[in-house]
This record gives structure tokens, sequence and C-alpha cells, in this order.
């Protein structure tokens, strides 16, 4: 029988590093998972109850302003969370480094409202880049109170917070709707409920004793290292945001507001296949500052294990979404989404990358090599804003995706010539390449598996399911039975 009273210290208690991150991933699962469900959802019914185009209008003015998030960050959350956990004494610092966060907020608001003057000649459009500012500025503030309790590795508090949050956000936004119908009336709501989840968050953390109320203000040296190596992050952030968001903002700036609609339903769809990969990261990423610090081998070992279990899921999760593309958005959204189905097969292909940067991305910040990568994220910019100046005027929405696949080719191929440059990390080893080649060869079985399923009349779920389980499989025999993928080399 389960043994609850020894599980539930197993979810709360810290033992080692293993069960630190497995508790940490628990937690995240099941809080963020239920947030990012919920969030999922809302989106949909988003989408259903405005349409295309004014969802393509929403979302315009949503990538417009998150063009800014890094500035309203400032590159704290990250850095405060890596020395936080590296010295408990910096936590004393965090009001200090709240207030300059919220000064900083409220210029970059400024900004961004002025600055909507020169993307849109539509007063409508203006306001509603106005609120959808406040709301990005309110979210990024909430970030830097998270960073403390994940530099102590307490993410189940971040995770109970965050489904909190995404529950108030459905509530303010059905509501909105259900009352309005209008696009300002969701900006309205996304705001609203981010400004209310804030104040939520600073009574609980001054109840929990999170949040210091002496010593205000860091001394001048230590501003400098959190502010100097924030500047870094918040400039590659900025230009990864460009990255993100470039595509949209051109797609509304020329008016293709159905094609925006489009876009950024397929990118829903893709992002939600991202969510395991942010949900690992969150968790192990202060366990490997953690064991860098005892030793390297402790590192690379971890660091390892994860490489091999993202190539093994990213090739799944990409095939399934791949080889299904067209009857998955057609059932999430409505026959008139059927255009976004082959920018989801394209983005897709961006998502897989995403997850094998994210390995080389955190190694190269456990490292502290954030300068070099921020000359990375300036080479893809250029990249991303070249191709979608050619391609999305041509191509639409399908340009636009195309130029995210590449420019996340350019920014995983420099990551990993840094990874192995300037840190001792092996950026990839025979295990790592032995792992995409017998995954690549399962995930062909899978697709193999799957078409045949379509061509006999099966349904989406059960050719998802048929597919799965032909991976599983494939993977199982093609590896020895999964000697050369589970086992850890040390």
């Amino acid at each position: 029988m389960l043994d609850l009273p020894r599980t539930l210290r197993l979810l709360t208690e810290h033992r080692s590093l293993r069960q630190v991150v497995l508790k940490n991933t628990i937690w995240l699962g099941i809080a963020l998972g239920f947030s990012k469900a919920l969030e999922f959802l809302l989106t949909v019914y988003v989408v259903r109850t405005l349409g295309a185009a004014a969802y393509g209008t929403f979302t315009f003015a949503l990538s417009f302003a998150t063009l800014f998030s890094a500035f309203f960050d400032a590159g704290l959350a990250l850095i405060a969370t890596r020395e936080f956990a590296r010295d408990p004494r910096y936590r004393e610092y965090l009001v200090g480094l709240g207030i300059f966060k919220a000064v900083v907020g409220l210029c970059v608001g400024a900004i961004v409202t002025a600055a909507g003057f020169l993307v849109t000649h539509s007063g409508a459009i203006r306001a509603l880049v106005a609120v959808i500012a406040v709301y990005v500025g309110l979210s990024e503030a909430m970030n830097l109170f998270y960073a403390i309790v994940r530099s102590q590795q307490r993410m189940e508090y971040e995770a109970v917070l965050r489904a909190a949050q995404s529950c108030l956000l459905v509530v303010f936004v059905v509501g909105a709707l259900v009352v309005y119908h209008s696009v300002f009336a969701v900006g309205i709501a996304y705001a609203g409920a981010t400004g209310s989840m804030l104040v939520v968050v600073l009574v609980f953390a001054l109840i929990g004793g999170y949040l210091p109320v002496d010593g205000v203000l860091a001394p001048v040296a230590i501003f400098r290292r959190f502010a100097s190596a924030g500047m870094y992050l918040a400039l590659s952030r900025m230009v990864g945001d460009v990255v993100v968001n470039a595509d949209s903002v051109l797609l509304g700036y020329l008016g293709y507001f159905a094609a925006t609609g489009w876009y950024n339903a397929a990118a829903t769809i893709s992002g939600a296949a991202l969510f395991p990969m942010g949900l690992v990261a969150s968790a192990i990423f202060p366990a490997l500052v953690r064991a860098q610090r005892e030793s390297f081998e402790s590192f690379f070992r971890h660091w390892s294990m994860w490489a091999r279990g993202t190539i093994v899921f990213s090739m799944m999760i990409c095939v399934l979404a791949f080889a299904e593309a067209k009857a998955i958005t057609v059932l999430v959204y409505s026959a008139s989404f059927a255009s976004a189905a082959l920018a989801l097969q394209i983005l897709m292909v961006a998502a897989a990358l995403l997850y094998i940067d994210a390995l080389y991305y955190h190694s190269l910040l456990v490292f502290d090599q954030q300068r070099r990568m921020f000359f990375v994220q300036v080479t893809a910019a250029l990249v991303n804003i070249g191709l979608n100046l050619v391609l999305v005027p041509r191509y639409s929405l399908y340009g636009a995706a195309v130029a995210v696949v590449v420019t996340r080719a350019v920014i995983v191929g420099q990551h990993i010539m840094l990874t192995a440059k300037y840190t001792p990390v092996r950026a990839v080893d025979g295990a790592m390449l032995r792992t995409l080649l017998i995954s690549a060869g399962s995930g062909a079985l899978m697709w193999l598996a799957m078409h045949v399923m379509d061509q006999v009349g099966g349904s989406v779920i059960e050719a998802v399911l048929a597919g799965s389980v032909v991976y599983g499989l494939s993977l199982f025999c093609l590896s020895g039975a999964g000697r050369g993928i589970i086992s850890p080399r040390t």
C-alpha cells in the first residue's frame, strides 16, 4: 500500500539532488499542468468567440507589447534565481530589487504606449496596446518573487499561486466576453486578473516571511552585480522577444489580421507542446546550479540525462503534431481554421529545436556566459527580421513560420558551439547521437503507423494512441531494451 506520510515528506523535504528535482517537477507538473490546460482552453474559447480577425487584433497588440517585456523584467528574475541559490544572504535585497523593477516598469509602460502610435492609426488598437502593456508589466513583477521560491527549490508555492492565477484569469476573461464581447474587454480582463493576483502574491510573501522588510536597498557593489548580469539577459531576452513576436507584429502591421489569428492559433498549439520543456527546465535549473557548485561530474551527469530525455520526448511530440496537424487544428478550433494546419506543421519543427536549445541555454547560463548569449540573440534577430520582411509579404503566415524554424536553427547551432568552446560541458557526445538516431528511427515508424490509421478511417485520438505505442515499442527495441537511453553514462 502507498505510505501517504512518507510520500508527502518526499514532496516537501529536500534530501538529495534527484529527489529535489523530482519533487519540483511533480509539483510544477500538477499545478502548472492544470494552469496551462486552463489557459489553453481559455485561448480556444477566446478564438472561437472572437473569430480569426478579432483574435488577430488581440495577438497583434499582445505581440507588440511583449517586444518590450525584457525591459519590464530588466533580466532580474533569472539572475536573482541564480544568485539567491548560490548565496541565501542575497535574498534580503529582494525589496530593493522590486522597487527598482517597479520604477523601470513604469518608464517602459509609458514607452510602449507611445510606441503604439507608430505601428497603427487605430485609436482602439492603441488603447489595447496600452492595456496589454500593463498586463505584461504586472506579469513580470510577479516573476521576481518567484525567483526567491525557486532559489529555495520550493516550486510547490509557485505552482499553487500560478494555478490560482490561471483560475482568476479564466473568471475575468470569460466574464468580460459574456458582458462586453470585445477585444478591448479581453485586454482589460488580462490586466485586471494579473493585478489582482499580484496583490495576492505580495500578501502571501509578507505572511510567509519571503518579503524582508529591513535592509531595503542593496549595497552598490551587489546592485551592480545584479544589474550588469541582468542587463545582458534583458538585452538577450529583448532580442529573443523580437524573434518570437516580430512575425505577428509584421502580419498585423500589414493588415493581415485574419492570418495573424490563424498563425497565433497554430502557435498556441505548438506552444502547448512546449509545456513539458518549460516544466523540466524550471525544476532542474536551480538543481543544476547546486550540482555545478558541488562538482562538475555531478552537473554533467544530470545534464546528460536531461539531454537524452529531451531528445526522446521532443522527437515524439514533433512527429505526433506534424502527422495530425490538420485534424488537431480543426478539432481544437473549427474548420474555418484549417488554413493554420500547415503553419502548425512548420512550427512543430521549431518547437523541437527549442527543446534542444533549452539544454545549451541553461548550461551557458550556469557557467556565466550570458554576454556571449546576447550576441547569439542579436544574430538570430537580424536573421529573423530579414526573413520576415522577405517571406511574410509573399507567403503570409507560412513565411512567418519558416522564418521561425530557420532562426531557431541558427540559435541552436551557435549555442552548441559556445557550449563546446566556453564551458567544460561535452556539447555533443556519443550517447546523445545514439539517442538521436534511435529516436529518429522510432519517429519514422510512428509516423507510418499514424498514416495507416488515417487511411483506414481512424480518429485523430486513435491515430495518436497508435503512434505513441509504436514509438515506445520501437524506442525500446532499437535501444537494446532501453539501456542506451535510460541508463546514465558516467
